[in-house]
């Protein structure tokens, strides 16, 4: 259940979620959840797991590019966060 590579049975699941304590109302919503992706099958068509998947199509924009010289680099602006 870990790796994500199939799918829980039902009674699998029931069981894993009651051994972390989650209480019985809020199981329904995970076997109905775990139902619904059942249903709906594995993957959509074209589908493709985030680390196999282009960077560019999910929006990552490329690294700046710096010239030979160290005077190419932004200076660094201090952020509130770094102290």
């Amino acid at each position: 259940m870990r790796n994500g590579e199939a799918l829980p049975e039902p009674e699998t699941l029931r069981t894993f979620l009651l051994m972390c304590g989650m209480p019985e109302a809020e199981i329904t919503v995970w076997q109905q959840a775990r139902d619904r992706i059942n249903d709906a099958g594995r993957r959509p068509d074209g589908a493709v797991r985030v680390r196999d998947a282009d960077a560019r199509h999910l929006g990552v924009h490329p690294a700046i590019q710096v010239g030979s010289g160290i005077d190419d680099v932004p200076v660094y602006v201090p952020r509130d966060c770094d102290a």
